[in-house]
């Protein structure tokens, strides 16, 4: 009675806080694109999963589409799926926590997966990485339930959510190879009869049939993969770009080292030493498989975000869930308040908007454009991709016809004609190479965006 009244208050207190405001703040591009995926049909959903536009998936954007034809497409219908995913991703933990380690752990592992600064942001975004949690933690229940005598039911959850996993997100195959190594580790670690050849194959298959089909999957992506590491992301500072965002990571590995440490060796026998070990190998595959990607491609491209790394949070809320449990019930409480006090007092909004660093009003800003742009006036985005953002606003940005010159472009050359809005999201402009001729722009900055207003450069008979 007690643990199911604990349990519902942790579910009570985490839906208030991801709840709260979900409407703010504005859709940024990635969000915009899976309104997009939904909202077309369903040979575009495919297409655009193909070229990598579902973090190089498809469940999510099938589910959303459904989704959106039954509820609409405003902000805060378009995240919830990801909100109540969160929901149930800390449900499936704390069931894995009780199945290894009892009740007590099992609160604590909810406590730290719920209450994660990551968590909590895409808890509250309209992208597919709450449902890469919610498939993790139950290929971690399968190796829980496994490792615990009830293996056709663990390997069941595992064939269920390995294909999952890789079909959700690209970097999902290194979940699944980790996985794998845990799985193995199980394995290995049994005696007597479990320890059979055929026992071993039977629970690392489903595993690798899902690196089959993500592979599968892959070589379907392979003109948008190859496009990605030539263009989209190259960067001079390619390898400074994959450390800063590991550095994000840096809280998770400080709670996983510490919480596996605690389970090899407080209170050591050999199965809680193997369990640290398989935690802390999913964990490395999560992390290291991505950095070696870019790494083999020679440092061309940051094919890394912290948000890629997103499995290890319930590597990092299994084994800090157990630490906290050793500790016992008030020093354990006190330590977690300690941990994760910032997402606990940081209003969700802000939380989102200083962690992702997409906290412009949009919405705002396409109403600005849509008042004070004239019918004849251009516009220009820069970086130009997020047009998308602004059309799911009401402001649609008009096409380049391929072979012309982009308004911007067009603008730099001295050859722009008409009335110019520039429109920087960055805010770089005016300290780049374009800063002196910026200066004869009017310039407002609003919502977080610098809006500049440029006329027409004067032909050589006004110049007379």
């Amino acid at each position: 009675m007690t643990f199911g009244l604990l349990v519902f208050a942790l579910f009570a207190v985490a839906w208030s806080h991801i709840l709260y405001a979900i409407g703010t703040p504005s859709l940024w591009i990635d969000e915009a694109v899976s309104w997009q995926s939904a909202s077309g049909s369903w040979e575009q959903l495919y297409q655009a999963a193909r070229f990598g536009q579902d973090c190089g998936g498809i469940v999510y954007s099938v589910f959303l589409k459904v989704w959106v034809h039954v509820f609409g497409a405003s902000e805060v219908s378009l995240r919830l799926p990801s909100a109540f995913m969160v929901l149930i991703f800390v449900g499936l933990m704390v069931r894995v926590g009780q199945i290894l380690w009892g009740r007590r752990a099992a609160l604590y592992v909810g406590l730290i997966a719920c209450f994660n600064t990551q968590t909590l942001i895409y808890a509250r975004e309209a992208r597919a990485y709450s449902f890469l949690l919610v498939f993790t933690a139950l290929a971690l229940l399968g190796v829980a339930t496994y490792w615990k005598g009830n293996r056709r039911l663990g390997v069941g959850l595992l064939w269920f959510s390995c294909p999952l996993i890789v079909l959700t997100h690209v970097f999902g195959f290194f979940v699944v190879a980790g996985l794998a190594v845990a799985q193995a580790l199980v394995w290995f670690s049994s005696v007597g009869p479990d320890r059979k050849w055929r026992n071993g194959i039977c629970a690392l298959s489903p595993m690798l049939v899902g690196l089959l089909v993500s592979l599968a999957w892959s070589s379907l992506m392979q003109s948008r993969i190859e496009l990605i590491m030539e263009s989209f992301w190259t960067t001079d500072a390619a390898i400074g770009s994959l450390l800063s965002n590991y550095r994000v990571v840096l809280n998770e590995w400080c709670i996983l080292v510490a919480g596996a440490t605690c389970l090899a060796w407080v209170q050591p026998n050999g199965e809680r030493r193997i369990q640290a070990v398989a935690i802390v190998a999913v964990a490395l595959c999560v992390t290291a498989g991505p950095g070696v990607v870019s790494l083999m491609s020679q440092g061309q491209h940051h094919f890394v975000f912290s948000r890629y790394l997103l499995p290890i949070v319930p590597c990092a809320a299994l084994a800090g869930g157990f630490a906290l449990s050793r500790l016992g019930w008030v020093p354990g409480v006190a330590a977690a308040l300690f941990v994760l006090w910032v997402p606990l007092v940081s209003p969700p909004p802000h939380l989102y908007v200083s962690a992702a660093h997409y906290g412009h009003d949009i919405r705002s800003a396409s109403q600005f454009l849509l008042k004070q742009a004239k019918p004849a006036d251009d516009v220009a985005l820069v970086p130009a991709w997020n047009d998308l953002t602004f059309r799911y606003y009401g402001f649609a940005v008009p096409k380049v016809v391929k072979g012309e010159r982009s308004p911007f472009d067009a603008w730099v050359a001295g050859q722009h004609t008409k009335r110019l809005w520039i429109v920087d999201f960055g805010r770089a402009l005016a300290r780049g190479p374009h800063a002196k001729r910026l200066s004869a722009c009017k310039k407002q900055r609003l919502y977080g965006i610098d809006f500049f207003l440029c006329a027409p450069e004067p032909t050589s008979r006004e110049k007379m």
